[in-house]
Order: structure tokens, then C-alpha cells, then sequence
């Protein structure tokens, strides 16, 4: 009778302190709209220009995916065009599943010289966004991008097309004004 009861004891144990269903991602509360953007570097509403994945075989579910958001409104943050925030490859390791073209209101926290959102914050799709939309306010509606100056090499080249320009017109100013001194004097 006394084995037995080990026995149960020990079977009891090991179902008690048996590991339950592995979870790489947990959540605390969902924080209302006011402490989630408290916490937050940056909240904004945007549309999903380009998801930035690492190329080639998924090493984790945790690598870094680089999304860039054209910004449409600003709650907290920079007020900039453009804006790049940081997820997880997948949501098993907390990463927001964003869709290029689709809009979102992204609440965005600070990590070493990067914005990183997860699913764990209030970040949605902006058409289920109603409640936090309404508790934030109007924000500050970003303005339509002005023309961006020459991107890349040109950047680089465009200073010496000008010193260039410079140069020849003044180089045909003098040449015009000898000749006028020449026929002027004979």
C-alpha cells in the first residue's frame, strides 16, 4: 500500500511539473490606447510601402523584418514621409503579419537606434482601429511629400554639374568680351 501511494505521488508530480504546451510569444494585458502610446516612441497611421525580410532560409522566426510606412498621420514621433519599424519574421516570436499596400495605426517602441512594434502591442490594421482612433484624437495629418532631390549617385555628381555650368558660362563671357575688344579696337 505504501508503494502505491509513492507511486501516486511520483505520477502526480511528473503530470504537475511536466512542461504544458511550448508558447514562444506571450503577452502581458492589453494596455488601453493612452498607456500604449505612453510607452510608445512612436505612433502613426501609414500605409505599408515594402516589408524588408532577410533573404535566403529562415534561420528564427525572430529575425528582424524592416517595413517601411509611408506616414499619413502622427500621434507621437517624428513628423516624417517616410518611416521604417522593426518586427519579427513571424508572429510565433511576437512579429506583426504587415501586407504592402494595406494601412496600419502602429504603436512603436525604441530599441537600440530602432522602432520595433509586435503583436503584442495595440499596432492593427487601421480599419480596426475605431476605439484607439477615437481615445487618440485628429493627430497631425502629414502633408503630400514634396519632390525628393536627386537620389544616389546624382546627389553626388549634381554639385560638380553646377561648379561645371559655372565655369563654361563664365568661360563664354570671356571669350565673348575679348572678341569685343578686339573688333572694338581695330
Amino acid at each position: 500500500m505504501r508503494q502505491r501511494l509513492w507511486l501516486l505521488v511520483l505520477v502526480a508530480g511528473a503530470l504537475l511539473l511536466a512542461p504544458g504546451r511550448a508558447r514562444a510569444c506571450l503577452c502581458a494585458a492589453v494596455a488601453s490606447p493612452g498607456e500604449e502610446m505612453a510607452r510608445s516612441a512612436v505612433v502613426l497611421a501609414g500605409r505599408v510601402l515594402r516589408i524588408d525580410a532577410p533573404q535566403g532560409a529562415m534561420v528564427s522566426t525572430g529575425d528582424p523584418v524592416h517595413v517601411v510606412f509611408q506616414v499619413e498621420r502622427v500621434w507621437k514621433g517624428p513628423a516624417v514621409h517616410n518611416l521604417v519599424i522593426v518586427t519579427a519574421r513571424h508572429s510565433v516570436s511576437c512579429g506583426f503579419p504587415f501586407e504592402v499596400g494595406e494601412e496600419y495605426l502602429v504603436y512603436a517602441r525604441a530599441v537600440e537606434g530602432e522602432l520595433h512594434t509586435s503583436i503584442c502591442s495595440r499596432t492593427a490594421p487601421l480599419a480596426a482601429a475605431a476605439e484607439d482612433l477615437v481615445a487618440l484624437g485628429p493627430g497631425m495629418a502629414m502633408a503630400p511629400a514634396e519632390a525628393e532631390p536627386p537620389a544616389g549617385r546624382w546627389r553626388a555628381v549634381l554639385p560638380l554639374l553646377l561648379v561645371a555650368a559655372a565655369v563654361a558660362t563664365a568661360a563664354v563671357l570671356i571669350v565673348t568680351a575679348a572678341r569685343q575688344a578686339r573688333q572694338g579696337g581695330h
